[in-house]
């Protein structure tokens, strides 16, 4: 596991990724209702947002972080969860360490517009408008 501060590779945030689709497989596998993050993280990857972002977990949390200039660092994270109860999903976004009571961005959605609540954040966050800019010249 990766500790703030580290250095990190391209191969470093790609494998992040591999592993964290490795551990929701694990948890949908055994029985958790998990499918909506798993193919969040699909979509990731494939859209090759994943060049570009670090992927972690809390639980059956989500953590997507912004790296800053090749370090680890979970000040910019947004965290991806499923309201089992409600059947939706609650993104959270907080940008700065010590964290805010209140998140700087919070949204909940319907199981099947996580995509799109994704899309709608880095496309509207300031930081994160990047990654969208960087895999469109990548061709992806």
């Amino acid at each position: 596991m990766k500790k703030p501060g580290d250095k990190i590779s391209a191969i470093d945030l790609k494998s992040s990724w591999e592993d964290i689709l490795s551990t929701f497989d694990l948890l949908i596998e055994n029985g958790h209702k998990l499918r909506p993050i798993r193919f969040l993280i699909r979509h990731i990857i494939e859209k090759g947002y994943s060049n570009d972002l670090y992927a972690g977990s809390s639980l059956w949390s989500l953590l997507i972080s912004l790296p800053k200039d090749m370090t680890i660092d979970f000040s910019k994270t947004l965290r991806v969860e499923i309201d089992q109860l409600t059947s939706t999903v609650s993104f959270v976004y907080h940008s700065q360490l010590p964290r805010r009571e209140t998140p700087e961005w919070k949204e909940e959605c319907q199981l099947t517009e996580i995509v799109d609540t994704f899309d709608y954040f880095i496309e509207n966050q300031k930081d994160w408008k990047k990654i969208k800019n960087t895999t469109r010249q990548q061709g992806v």
